[in-house]
């Protein structure tokens, strides 16, 4: 299948998709601006895929996979650096979400045979090479990883919290990505076995290969490293499951935290649909840029907070649309939410202006064009590709979320607020500082000052001088 024009306004991205005989997606791309080439895996596996009790499993594979393969063993980054991956500024990685595990890295053109060998050889031979040291290692990374992150870190809670009280029990958003210390303390190198022979299968990977090679070459060499992989199970996908709050639920945490802090989260669109761009529109006129809407009321004007934000988070089968507003010292937490729900309530009655919408519209067509100007990264061709390929089977979709930005209106966004914001089902979680928390008195007595030390003698090196054969 080769994409075709569709629309002169709308960017292209020239791929073809190939299908092999067990099920691997490939998709090729040719950009010819430098001698490197970008291979981006996507696996449509993620946190969503697992069971209670058996958490963190999709996260910490990702993390099992950079430990070495049985042809390469000892570690996947010396092998990548080798052939010229760059370690240090985001061209070789990995990550998890609800909903899929991606792995890419860019290395020079001439290296692109050697590179679908590695990458093969981590989904054919992985699980012979775990040993039970690299899976109790990486087991100890990634709880460390969450206290860092989650438990240790001002705020961090926030997403776990949203996990236990915006999703229901049952709902696959309604346990964090990392997983729970209990579920990874049980987890076993045979879970973890079977989870990887489940879901790290042809028929669960898109393939998106982007820069300058032979695309002939390219297709050669994929068939010959990932061709014998053997299918895997036929996997049943999870549907759009949008909570449903039937009231107000409000949290409230107290924290080791600077300041108070609300978060107003309200159940929101999947990726794709059509409202999800008009919440996006949303986000943007309430919070993005200092004369926007929050921001100019509640930062400048009335001065209660010293920052806010607002988020538009659309996953595969849920979304939610997320406000956050940090006060000022002697802040009212309900004050601030009361003041955020009426700018919502207004947008839903009376719509915004034509040139909020067309402001957002001329921002987003140029962050959106801009990541075409990069074949890897977060947005650039490759991700964009696979992404659209996964979600929608259509590698060229990105073409019609373009389409969908384009032709919003006033009154779509106004609709889209009426519909998800203007309401009272929504979970507001308050952080507030812990004043119970005390921290240990000082025992230093400043008042005794240390004596000034002598200089340090300063001695030059010697210098040594030789004569070679040649005379130099």
């Amino acid at each position: 299948m080769t994409s075709d024009n569709a629309g002169e306004a709308i960017p292209q991205i020239a791929f073809e998709k190939i299908v092999l005989p067990n099920g691997l997606e490939l998709i090729l791309h040719v950009d010819r601006k430098l001698p490197v080439v970008h291979v981006n895996h996507w696996f449509h596996v993620g946190s969503k895929n697992e069971k209670p009790g058996r958490t963190g499993f999709a996260h910490l594979f990702e993390h099992l996979m950079f430990e070495g393969s049985q042809h390469a063993p000892g570690g996947y980054f010396k092998y990548v650096e080798q052939a010229g991956g760059n370690l240090r500024e985001g061209g070789v990685n990995g990550t998890t979400s609800y909903d899929r595990t991606n792995y890419f890295a860019t290395v020079p053109s001439g290296n692109l045979e050697y590179l679908l060998w590695l990458e093969s050889d981590r989904i054919a031979t992985l699980p012979e090479a775990l040993t039970p040291e690299n899976f109790e290692n990486q087991r100890d990374v990634v709880r460390n990883e969450r206290r860092q992150m989650l438990e240790n870190q001002p705020y961090g809670r926030l997403l776990s919290l949203i996990n236990e009280h915006l999703y229901p029990t049952g709902h696959p958003y309604s346990w964090p990505v990392i997983g729970s210390h209990e579920d990874l303390e049980a987890a076993t190198i045979e879970d973890v076995t079977q989870f990887f022979r489940t879901y790290y299968t042809p028929n669960n990977l898109s393939l998106t290969i982007a820069g300058d090679f032979d695309p002939d070459r390219a297709r050669q060499w994929v068939e010959q490293y990932y061709g014998d992989l053997p299918i895997g199970p036929l996997l049943e996908r999870r549907v759009r499951w949008i909570p449903d709050l039937v009231e107000e639920k409000i949290v409230e945490t107290p924290d080791t935290v600077p300041q108070a802090r609300a978060h107003l989260i309200y159940p929101a669109p999947s990726r794709f649909e059509e409202d999800e761009y008009s919440l996006d529109v949303v986000a943007s006129i309430l919070a993005d840029g200092l004369s926007s809407r929050l921001k100019k009321q509640l930062v400048y004007d009335r001065r209660i907070c010293t920052e806010v934000s607002v988020f538009n988070i659309a996953h595969e089968i849920a979304g939610m649309f997320v406000v956050v507003a940090t006060l000022r010292p002697g802040g009212s937490l309900p004050d601030v939410e009361g003041l955020v729900t009426e700018e919502l309530s207004r947008l839903a009655v009376h719509g915004p202006t034509r040139s909020e919408v067309e402001r957002v519209q001329t921002l987003w067509e140029y962050r959106f064009i801009s990541g075409f100007e990069r074949i890897g990264g977060f947005g650039g061709k490759a991700d964009r590709l696979n992404e659209a390929n996964v979600f929608k089977g259509d590698p060229g979709y990105y073409r019609q979320e373009f389409e969908c930005f384009r032709k919003m209106t006033a009154q779509t966004v106004q609709t889209a607020t009426e519909q998800w914001l203007d309401t009272c089902s929504r979970l507001l979680l308050r952080f507030y500082p812990d004043t119970q928390k005390s921290v240990a008195p000082a025992t230093l007595d400043r008042t005794q000052i240390p004596v000034l030390g002598r200089d340090t003698r300063f001695e030059t090196p010697s210098v040594q001088m030789g004569r070679l054969d040649n005379g130099l």
